[in-house]
C-alpha cells in the first residue's frame, strides 16, 4: 500500500496510516512518500497542515503544539523499516507485524465471520464467509442487474 504526497493534507494522519495498517496483510510493506517537514516550509497555508520527518527506526509526525513519534505510537502494529531521499522526497517503508502463529490448540482472537440474515430471511455473509461466487440478497441466478 503507497501514499504519495496526502497525509500531510489529512485532518489526522495518525489515525490514517493506522487505518492502512489495519487493512494491509500481517507482514506487508506501507510506503509513504512525502516532502519532509513541507507545512514547516508552507508557513501552514493551504493544504500543508502537517511536516513528516523521518530518521533511524522513526518517523515523527508534527506541527506548532504537537508531535507524534509513529514507531513509538504504533509499535504494537508496525516498524519503520527503512527511509531515504531521492531529490525533495521522502520515503519510508513501514512493516505490518506478521500473525502470531497459533500452536496446535490455541485459538484465534478474531472471531470466525459472522451469518446475519436479511429482511427477506437470505443469509448474508462477509467476505471471510466466501466472498466471489455468492450471490446478493435477492439477486437472481442468470440475470445481470445493471
Amino acid at each position: 500500500m503507497t501514499a504519495r504526497n496526502t497525509l500531510d493534507h489529512s485532518y489526522d494522519p495518525i489515525r490514517a496510516i493506522r487505518e492502512m495498517l489495519d487493512f494491509a496483510k500481517p507482514g506487508a510493506p506501507l510506503l509513504l512518500v512525502h516532502h519532509r517537514n513541507t507545512a514547516e516550509d508552507e508557513s501552514y497555508h493551504g493544504m500543508h497542515q502537517w511536516n513528516f520527518e523521518a530518521g533511524d527506526d522513526s518517523l515523527v509526525v508534527w506541527r506548532p503544539g504537537t508531535r507524534t513519534d509513529i514507531a513509538r505510537q504504533l509499535e504494537d502494529q508496525c516498524t519503520v523499516e527503512t527511509h531515504w531521499l531521492d531529490g525533495t522526497w521522502e520515503h519510508v517503508v513501514l512493516r505490518k507485524h506478521a500473525a502470531p502463529r497459533l500452536t496446535p490448540g490455541q485459538r484465534s482472537a478474531v472471531p470466525p465471520p459472522s451469518r446475519v440474515r436479511s429482511g427477506n430471511g437470505h443469509v448474508l455473509r462477509s467476505r471471510a464467509g466466501g466472498g466471489r461466487g455468492q450471490r446478493r440478497a435477492g439477486a437472481r441466478r442468470g440475470r445481470r442487474h445493471r
